[in-house]
């Protein structure tokens, strides 16, 4: 390997006669175009990351590279972003998803548990206020500690920010932890041999704990025995969210199933403080939703097909499953005229395509004493991975 691939990273030589160079693109993103002028094909990773304009210039400046190829699992969604990506790569061809991958046994069966800790209601000037108040949150660090150490196996904690975050998670777990289990701490300040070595250690390991950042080790890090990871920061990015749970889906020796525990945190005002309700704003208007009114009928409505929704792709790779019961307004000719969810499986698109597929779905109206009439009825549309 060493007589043909040349690599750069971290201030190695850039000039090289070797045919392949692997190159992080932050060691090469300023180089002249008459740098990039030999290279006749360019194979770019993460590929949803090029639409940055660092990424981008640097696609331009490969000009006499013929051959482009980029892979990635996780496009945000946008049509912008595929336009780009499209523009410097080409034609996109979707190969394969998560969840065939799984079921092919190309990768670990995940198991998602989110856990819901209640906090008492606190006011926020502003988003950022409230993740500081999060992430500083003693006995909410304390139930992350706990939960990292009695769980079996190798297990990965995520957090966002290191000093805020990172640091007081690592001494917390590293204090409590038996002298037999190794734990690690990651972020953008280790540099990559180093990280390497935490890698091949990780990987002959049995119950290791790695505290590390979304940001460096959400991507690009590979270790197949892998079987934890907790969310302990909140994330608003799908994308970086996606890459993470990547982590932990490669399959490994004696290894066949993963579990990704998702901290969420309720902060809900249950209880309003009558003394301070001058500063409250006044409610808004009642939503404009369909009056539900029940129409007596002997026989109800009967769907003429089998209801078959439209599994959303987020959430099969994610493993997301669910009932969701829909009420819908079915009217004297057997069309559907309203939906509205009354219970559902929220973020996820479950709710969306139920009823969709409701809506679609043509009915033998309810009768009432033989005459068609149209009536309000609740439909659950169950969704469950093969």
């Amino acid at each position: 390997v060493d007589d043909y691939v040349h690599r750069i990273y971290a201030g190695h030589e850039k000039v090289t006669d070797k045919p392949i160079t692997i190159t992080t693109w932050q060691s090469v993103y300023k180089q002249s175009r008459k740098w990039f002028q030999p290279f006749t094909a360019v194979i770019g990773d993460e590929a949803h990351l090029f639409k940055a304009k660092s990424l981008t210039e640097i696609l331009t400046k490969l000009h006499h590279a013929r051959y482009r190829i980029g892979f990635t699992g996780t496009l945000d969604g946008s049509k912008t972003n595929k336009l780009v990506l499209e523009g410097l790569f080409g034609p996109h061809d979707k190969v394969t998803n998560t969840n065939d991958l799984i079921k092919q046994g190309h990768l670990s069966r995940l198991k998602i548990k989110i856990i819901t800790l209640i906090h008492p209601h606190t006011k926020f000037d502003n988003y950022q206020e409230e993740i500081e108040w999060i992430v500083t949150h003693e006995r909410r660090n304390n139930f992350i500690k706990k939960l990292a150490l009695d769980l079996s196996g190798n297990t990965l904690v995520l957090f966002n920010y290191v000093e805020k975050h990172g640091e007081p998670l690592y001494d917390m777990i590293n204090n409590f932890v038996t002298k037999d289990r190794k734990v690690f701490f990651i972020h953008g300040g280790v540099d990559a041999e180093d990280r390497e070595k935490v890698r091949e250690i990780t990987e002959q390991e049995n119950n290791a704990i790695i505290v590390a950042s979304y940001g460096t080790f959400s991507t690009g890090i590979n270790i197949r025995r892998l079987h934890n990871v907790i969310f302990a920061s909140p994330s608003k990015s799908r994308v970086r969210n996606l890459q993470s749970i990547g982590r932990v889906l490669r399959k490994g020796k004696d290894k066949v199933k993963a579990k990704l525990y998702d901290i969420a945190d309720d902060l809900t005002l249950d209880e309003l403080d009558f003394d301070d309700f001058s500063n409250f704003d006044a409610p808004p208007p009642p939503p404009s939703g369909p009056k539900v009114v029940f129409i007596p009928y002997d026989d109800p409505p009967v769907a003429m097909s089998p209801i078959r929704p439209t599994y959303p792709e987020i959430a099969q790779e994610a493993g997301i499953e669910g009932v969701v019961v829909v009420q819908a307004f079915i009217d004297e000719k057997g069309r559907v005229k309203e939906t509205l969810i009354l219970k559902g499986v929220p973020n996820t698109g479950l709710d969306e395509a139920a009823m969709e597929a409701i809506r679609k779905t043509r009915f033998r109206p309810a009768k009432q004493r033989e005459r068609a009439v149209g009536v309000w009825i609740s439909i659950p549309v169950n969704f469950r991975l093969k």
